[in-house]
């Protein structure tokens, strides 16, 4: 899984996971280290493409059967990916929906906080509410879970 040098303990790790567990064994060579990680570590399985190309549908199995996942561009573009469909037509049917308001400006991928989204709605509202409404719409908000973004 994943084999490294230690230059504190002069040492090569080895580290895997086995039963839900983090482990790691120390080795004094490479080739010891590399042989061990050899035997723990599973083959990988690669992704399934689907037959005709797969348009960014892949399979993969769990204990359930085969299961679908879909990977499309954000609007940022970073690579998202939804899973745990149960077939190929649905996995599709939801990545044609996913690209289509991706490029209809529908969803827009974001870094920004609640607050700072909160803050912009306000700034935004200001010049068509009334006073007190604008109050009552910045106390609301700061008392959740964006408290003190709003002013």
């Amino acid at each position: 899984m994943s084999v490294h040098f230690d230059r504190v303990r002069e040492r090569w790790v080895v580290r895997w996971r086995e039963a839900g567990h983090q482990r790691a064994r120390r080795f004094a060579s490479e080739s010891e280290a590399r042989a061990f990680d050899a035997r723990v570590a599973p083959a990988r399985p690669v992704a399934a493409v689907a037959e005709d190309g797969g348009g960014g549908v892949y399979t993969y199995a769990t204990t359930e059967g085969t299961r679908w996942r879909l990977v499309f561009r954000q609007s940022d573009g970073r690579l998202t990916s939804r899973r745990g469909f149960t077939s190929r037509t649905a996995a599709l049917a939801a990545r044609a929906i996913a690209v289509e308001a991706v490029l209809r400006g529908d969803v827009r991928a974001t870094r920004d906080t609640f607050g700072e989204f909160w803050a912009k709605v306000l700034e935004a509202k200001r010049p068509t509410s009334l006073p007190a409404r604008s109050r009552t719409t910045r106390r609301r908000g700061a008392s959740g879970c964006c408290r003190g973004s709003a002013s």
